[in-house]
């Protein structure tokens, strides 16, 4: 929650889509990070367990917005500087981005916190307009997730060369990472399963279908410290 409240735009309204029980916004609330956050969700039952929050915390509601809606519908365009997305698989935060580009673009920064398929968030990010800033591993019990903070490109900005190092490894300048390698050792085992489980297949392509999971693996491998 911290970490995700960190790279909010200290002073300006953000915007928690899917907020769950709305721990993000009274965070930046009660801290006094932003004035103002609008809460949405896609069911009812959240919002009105993050207005008891609210109100238990006891926090005005001049402060906040409450909205029931799905992914960005329910947000105008320019009304927040950060819109936080967190706690959903890749493809289901790029079909939210996606929904409407030149909305999703006013918006000046994305927090977004895949819990799988972070690559596919990462490529669709690349190929439709916008940098990644930063990024962030964060230790879940045992499960590592990362954080990925993008932006919309500025005129004559190129984005990023689409490579397996960009899309499946976090760059170079932020492997000094404390998470990095046990990031590194949850990946390799993982991707092992799925070589393994390639072995059992009949399919007479097989190696050359193994091949790239194979180059991932060694790639890996050879930036453990």
């Amino acid at each position: 929650m911290k970490v995700l409240a960190d790279y909010v735009l200290p002073g300006e309204t953000a915007a928690d889509i899917g907020t769950d029980h709305g721990f993000v916004p009274i965070h930046l609330l009660a801290e006094n990070i932003c004035p103002f956050v609008i809460m949405t969700d896609i069911n009812e039952g959240p919002l009105v367990k993050a207005k008891g929050n609210l109100d238990y915390v006891g926090i005005d509601e001049r402060f906040y917005n409450l909205r029931h809606g799905n992914g960005l519908e329910v947000l105008k365009p320019y009304e927040a500087a950060s819109v936080i997305i967190a706690g959903m698989g890749g493809e289901n935060i790029i079909e939210i981005l996606e929904a409407d580009i030149p909305k999703t673009k006013s918006y000046r920064r994305l927090i977004l916190h895949p819990r799988k398929r972070a690559w596919m968030l990462r490529r669709w990010l690349y190929e439709n307009g916008f940098a990644v800033e930063a990024e962030k591993l964060v230790d879940e019990a045992g499960k590592y997730c990362e954080i990925i903070v993008a932006r919309p490109l500025e005129d004559g900005e190129k984005s990023a060369e689409i490579t397996d190092e960009n899309l499946f490894f976090l760059p170079m300048a932020l492997r000094d990472d404390a998470l990095f390698d046990e990031f590194l050792k949850d990946y390799i085992r993982k991707l092992n399963i799925v070589i393994d489980n390639m072995g059992n297949s009949e399919t007479q392509d097989i190696e050359e279908i193994k091949a790239p999971w194979i180059r991932r693996r060694e790639y890996a491998r050879s930036l453990l410290r």
